[in-house]
């Protein structure tokens, strides 16, 4: 029985030594690797909160497997492998190359690295940054591209702030010990540190989208990218599928994955100048969104595209304010109809301040904009109930000569004038007699409500409108002109602006 018990350890033992050797030995070590590194600056943008990257390289000998990770830049192989941990990218691959898809969560400043998945000696890392972020296009008209090209000081660029037109650029292009959002005066000493830069006083170095991209990353604290595309005096023909705006953007997205989450609508001052009827504009507008959505590939709920009301005009040729009222009906009626696919409405440009008149809002509202776009795609990524859509009219009746609006507040809860007044100068209304525009004597804000008192008392069917043909700042520059309600953007003490409303039927009480 010793001699059988003493085999049988033997036996044991020597099985132990086996086991031992194979686990220490499981699998072949190749002898070399080497990762194709990203271009330098780029930002991919995020399917959910993540991007399937592809991973690709080359290896020596005859690795059983290759594992992958993502960490941030500077990361050496051998660290921080329980905060970034390895997972098989490849097993047994075959004639010395590689390449895989790989999951990234939305981030800026990682790096790729892999390694040979028995060996982890044998490791290679990528050298250039990159992110996964977001991608904003913002597409229309002047008023929209002046966000980008109307140099009036220079916000600092957050250093996960970007725009692409053609490349990946950092916004602003300033260093990094700036504040982000820091308001550069161009025109006055700027300091040592700003000249031993390389920058001189006067130098044009950031527009108001900086401030727009500076936003967003410090609220969503992910890379964005900015598309700015939009063309001063585009009519919406020229953004129609296969058309020269519209592809430029398309052609451009198509560079960078071919994907984009947001666009912001700023445009029709073109088209209100031709005369083009509110259903025309409403089929293009549609027309835009579908070939939009369509190249993205996204669902409804994860495409989001936002209209600005386009705003007033007091100069341009051939065109009075009036002309502008079937755009701003088609923008809102496009909205409608499809705010379950995606649409939603980014504000209204209708207190845009003119300031010298004409059609261009000035540097202050340009900001103001900037401010609002930024808290619209913000407000939209985190599911708010409302959007920066503003108070809206719900019903007007009437008791003699005095008619009272009822509105709606999302998300405000009381309404002033921009002057935080009771509203006595409000602008922006019209009150018809069977058709017959009637005086209005004067106007107050009482809670929730607006009052217009009439010259005089109608005799037949009274319909009103507001800022269809006369927007508030079309004919002054008075913030107690315009309507707003109470709620605030960060950055800016000013509500939002009673939205623009088509022609209703004044009820009699």
């Amino acid at each position: 029985m010793s001699l059988i018990r003493n085999a049988a350890n033997r036996l044991k033992r020597r099985g132990n030594r086996c086991a031992s050797v194979g686990s220490a030995t499981e699998g072949v070590a190749g002898t070399g690797i080497a990762i194709t590194d990203t271009t330098y600056q780029r930002i991919y943008q995020r399917v959910g909160t993540s991007k399937a990257v592809t991973v690709a390289g080359t290896y020596t000998g005859t690795p059983s497997g290759i594992q992958v990770r993502h960490c941030p830049a500077g990361t050496a192989t051998s660290a921080l492998g329980s905060t970034y941990p390895w997972s098989t990218l490849v097993s047994n691959p075959t004639s010395g190359t590689f390449s895989a898809s790989y999951s990234v969560p939305q981030g800026d400043g990682w790096i790729v690295q892999v390694r040979d998945s028995v060996n982890s000696t044998i490791a290679a890392s990528g050298t250039h940054m990159f992110g996964v972020g977001t991608f904003i296009a913002l597409i229309g008209q002047s008023n929209m591209e002046n966000m980008f090209t109307a140099y009036q000081g220079a916000y600092c660029g957050d250093k996960s702030a970007y725009t692409h037109h053609g490349s990946f650029q950092r916004i602003g292009n300033i260093n990094d010990d700036f504040p982000y959002n820091t308001l550069i005066d161009m025109n006055n000493g700027l300091g040592d540190d700003y000249v031993a830069a390389g920058y001189t006083p006067g130098t044009q170095i950031g527009t108001h989208l900086t401030l727009l991209g500076n936003t967003l990353v410090a609220s969503l604290g992910i890379p964005v990218v900015i598309l700015p595309y939009a063309v001063s005096g585009s009519p919406i023909v020229s953004w129609q599928p296969g058309q020269a705006y519209l592809n430029s953007l398309l052609n451009n997205v198509d560079l960078i994955g071919g994907d984009f989450e947001s666009a912001i609508w700023l445009q029709g001052e073109n088209d209100a100048a031709t005369g083009m009827s509110a259903a025309t504009y409403q089929a293009s507008l549609q027309s835009l969104f579908n070939t939009c959505k369509a190249h993205t590939g996204r669902a409804s709920n994860a495409f989001h595209f936002g209209v600005v009301a386009v705003g007033p005009i007091t100069s341009y040729p051939g065109v009075v304010d009036e002309s502008v009222g079937p755009i701003r009906k088609a923008q809102l009626d496009f909205v409608a109809a499809n705010t379950s696919n995606g649409a939603y409405l980014a504000g209204t440009d209708v207190d845009g301040d003119l300031a010298s008149g004409g059609v261009h809002i000035d540097t202050i509202s340009l900001l103001r904009q900037a401010k609002r776009y930024a808290e619209s795609i913000k407000r939209w990524f985190i599911g708010a109930t409302y959007n920066i859509e503003g108070p809206k009219i719900a019903s007007a009746s009437r008791s003699g000569a005095t008619i009272t609006v009822s509105v709606t507040q999302q998300g405000g809860s009381a309404l002033l004038d921009g002057a935080g007044g009771s509203g006595a100068a409000l602008q922006g209304f019209r009150v018809f007699d069977n058709g017959t525009p009637s005086t209005i004597s004067s106007t107050a804000i009482v809670g929730n409500t607006v009052t217009l008192t009439l010259a005089s008392t109608p005799s037949g069917v009274v319909t009103m409108d507001y800022a269809m043909a006369n927007a508030p700042f079309g004919s002054t520059t008075s913030l107690g002109a315009v309507c707003y309600d109470n709620q605030t953007i960060p950055g800016d003490a000013l509500g939002l602006p009673l939205q623009p409303k088509p022609l209703i039927t004044v009820a009699q009480i």
